[in-house]
């Protein structure tokens, strides 16, 4: 960092970094999994029931935004896949920040993982596994009526708070600055 000072400032270094992380973090989400759904609607030859039978199970069939999902299914998975790709972009930044203050390689490339697998564990004991970081990421992971729109945004939220919590404790409580590091 002390080698950067000079040619341009360090938030502007910074920033230009992040969203270089930030674009590829998306990429490496969004593109394998817009991708995939491509080819399960267009390529792969859809699967055809081969019993004429409905079970309870098919009349009772809730998913999250169920009209867009039967309707066009492109554009739900367009929508579902830019979202995960936003989600990917905030566990990149858990992780970017985690480098900015801490030395330890192990604890900056673990830490985002942790975070993940803690939350996952602690709100599922709480009961409040609608609000899970892996919910809002794949929303088909509970059961239909159970999740809400809301539910797309409090896993999200928490990350955030989490992150800039990290901020804070950082450089008001241990006072470390990044041009340290």
């Amino acid at each position: 960092m002390n080698y950067v000072i000079p040619r341009v400032s360090i938030g502007r270094y910074l920033m230009s970094k992040w969203t270089l992380h930030a674009v590829s973090a998306f990429c490496i989400i969004f593109i394998p999994w817009f991708l995939s759904a491509v080819f399960a609607l267009y390529v792969k030859a859809p699967i055809e029931p081969t019993s004429p039978v409905i079970t309870e199970e098919a009349t009772n069939f809730s998913h999250v935004f169920q009209n867009v999902f039967t309707t066009v299914p492109l554009l739900y998975a367009l929508l579902l896949s830019v979202w995960k790709g936003f989600l990917g972009v905030l566990v990149m930044t858990l992780g970017f920040v985690l480098s900015l203050y801490v030395k330890n390689i192990f604890i900056i490339l673990t830490g985002p993982f942790i975070y993940a697998v803690l939350e996952n564990f602690a709100l599922a004991i709480l009961r409040l596994e609608q609000y899970r970081l892996v919910t809002a990421f794949e929303p088909t992971s509970i059961a239909g009526n159970a999740f809400s729109v809301s539910s797309f945004f409090v896993g999200p939220a928490i990350l955030l708070l989490f992150i800039l919590g990290s901020m804070v404790y950082f450089t008001k409580v241990k006072k470390i600055p990044i041009a340290e590091v």
